[in-house]
Protein backbone atom coordinates (compact mmCIF):
# COMPACT_ATOMS: atom_id res chain seq x y z
CA UNK A 1 0.00 0.00 0.00
CA UNK A 2 0.97 3.66 0.19
CA UNK A 3 3.86 4.73 2.45
CA UNK A 4 2.94 4.69 6.11
CA UNK A 5 0.44 1.88 5.60
CA UNK A 6 2.57 -0.56 7.54
CA UNK A 7 2.03 1.42 10.73
CA UNK A 8 -1.73 1.08 10.77
CA UNK A 9 -3.85 -1.90 11.58
CA UNK A 10 -6.87 -1.92 9.30
CA UNK A 11 -9.95 -3.20 11.06
CA UNK A 12 -13.24 -3.60 9.21
CA UNK A 13 -16.21 -1.54 10.43
CA UNK A 14 -17.61 -3.08 13.60
CA UNK A 15 -21.17 -3.36 12.35
CA UNK A 16 -20.08 -5.65 9.50
CA UNK A 17 -18.02 -7.86 11.76
CA UNK A 18 -19.91 -8.40 14.99
CA UNK A 19 -22.17 -11.43 15.04
CA UNK A 20 -25.12 -10.51 17.21
CA UNK A 21 -26.28 -13.22 19.59
CA UNK A 22 -29.75 -11.68 19.35
CA UNK A 23 -29.75 -12.81 15.72
CA UNK A 24 -31.58 -16.13 15.78
CA UNK A 25 -29.97 -17.12 12.46
CA UNK A 26 -26.46 -17.25 13.96
CA UNK A 27 -24.71 -20.54 13.18
CA UNK A 28 -21.61 -22.36 14.40
CA UNK A 29 -20.00 -21.37 11.09
CA UNK A 30 -20.71 -17.68 11.84
CA UNK A 31 -19.08 -18.00 15.25
CA UNK A 32 -16.08 -19.88 13.87
CA UNK A 33 -15.71 -17.25 11.16
CA UNK A 34 -15.77 -14.51 13.77
CA UNK A 35 -13.17 -16.36 15.88
CA UNK A 36 -10.89 -16.69 12.84
CA UNK A 37 -11.14 -12.95 12.16
CA UNK A 38 -10.26 -12.20 15.78
CA UNK A 39 -7.27 -14.53 15.54
CA UNK A 40 -6.04 -12.78 12.39
CA UNK A 41 -6.41 -9.37 14.02
CA UNK A 42 -4.59 -10.62 17.11
CA UNK A 43 -1.70 -11.88 14.94
CA UNK A 44 -1.46 -8.47 13.24
CA UNK A 45 -1.43 -6.69 16.60
CA UNK A 46 1.19 -9.01 18.10
CA UNK A 47 3.42 -8.49 15.05
CA UNK A 48 2.92 -4.71 15.26
CA UNK A 49 3.70 -4.68 18.98
CA UNK A 50 6.93 -6.51 18.28
CA UNK A 51 7.86 -4.03 15.52
CA UNK A 52 7.20 -1.08 17.84
CA UNK A 53 9.31 -2.55 20.64
CA UNK A 54 12.14 -3.14 18.15
CA UNK A 55 11.88 0.48 16.95
CA UNK A 56 11.89 1.70 20.56
CA UNK A 57 15.08 -0.31 21.25
CA UNK A 58 16.70 1.25 18.18
CA UNK A 59 15.81 4.76 19.34
CA UNK A 60 17.18 4.11 22.84
CA UNK A 61 20.36 2.67 21.32
CA UNK A 62 20.83 5.73 19.08
CA UNK A 63 20.40 8.05 22.08
CA UNK A 64 22.95 6.09 24.06
CA UNK A 65 25.46 6.11 21.17
CA UNK A 66 25.02 9.88 20.76
CA UNK A 67 25.62 10.39 24.48
CA UNK A 68 28.77 8.22 24.39
CA UNK A 69 30.12 10.04 21.32
CA UNK A 70 29.70 13.40 23.12
CA UNK A 71 31.45 12.02 26.19
CA UNK A 72 34.27 10.63 24.07
CA UNK A 73 34.59 13.96 22.25
CA UNK A 74 34.98 15.75 25.60
CA UNK A 75 37.66 13.27 26.69
CA UNK A 76 39.74 13.51 23.52
CA UNK A 77 39.53 17.30 23.44
CA UNK A 78 40.91 17.73 26.97
CA UNK A 79 43.93 20.09 27.05
CA UNK A 80 47.34 18.43 27.12
CA UNK A 81 46.17 15.42 25.15
CA UNK A 82 47.74 14.53 21.86
CA UNK A 83 45.19 15.49 19.21
CA UNK A 84 43.89 12.46 17.41
CA UNK A 85 41.12 12.05 14.92
CA UNK A 86 38.33 9.83 16.12
CA UNK A 87 35.85 8.50 13.70
CA UNK A 88 32.95 6.48 14.93
CA UNK A 89 30.53 5.21 12.36
CA UNK A 90 27.38 3.41 13.30
CA UNK A 91 25.56 1.36 10.74
CA UNK A 92 21.84 0.88 11.14
CA UNK A 93 20.52 -2.64 11.52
Amino acid sequence: GPPGDWCRVHLPPADEEVVSMADSTVTVDDIEGELLKIERIRDILVRRESELRYMMDDIQLCKEITRLKKELHKLVSLPGRKKERWSISVTSR
